[in-house]
């Protein structure tokens, strides 16, 4: 079984590798579908979290939550604004940078 630190480590390594392939997606489809499954996967991670009774669940439910949550909502959201912004783009990347 998998220490907690090593699990969490292993999140941090294998979900940003999974990044550029689904963020092909957000370059190919439009940003409302695209945000409206990576929603739906957000919802479902977090509805079957609570019922892992298993270490394998555990840690599927939790990169699942890492890569829709962490991962694609900010990658969704800084794709939505670069393509609504044209004159001052990287002024409004560096504002919603800060939050």
């Amino acid at each position: 079984m998998l220490e907690k630190q090593q699990e969490l480590t292993a999140h941090t390594i294998f979900y940003p590798l999974a990044l550029p392939i689904f963020g092909s997606y957000i370059d190919r489809y439009r940003l409302r579908y695209v945000s409206l499954i990576n929603g739906l996967l957000l919802a479902l991670f977090s509805f079957a979290i609570s019922f892992s009774n298993h270490w394998i669940l555990l840690f599927v439910c939790i990169y699942g939550l890492r890569f829709s949550g962490q991962g694609m909502m900010a990658l969704i959201a800084s794709t939505g604004i670069a393509r609504f912004f044209h004159h001052e783009r990287g002024k409004a990347l560096s504002l919603s940078g800060l939050g």
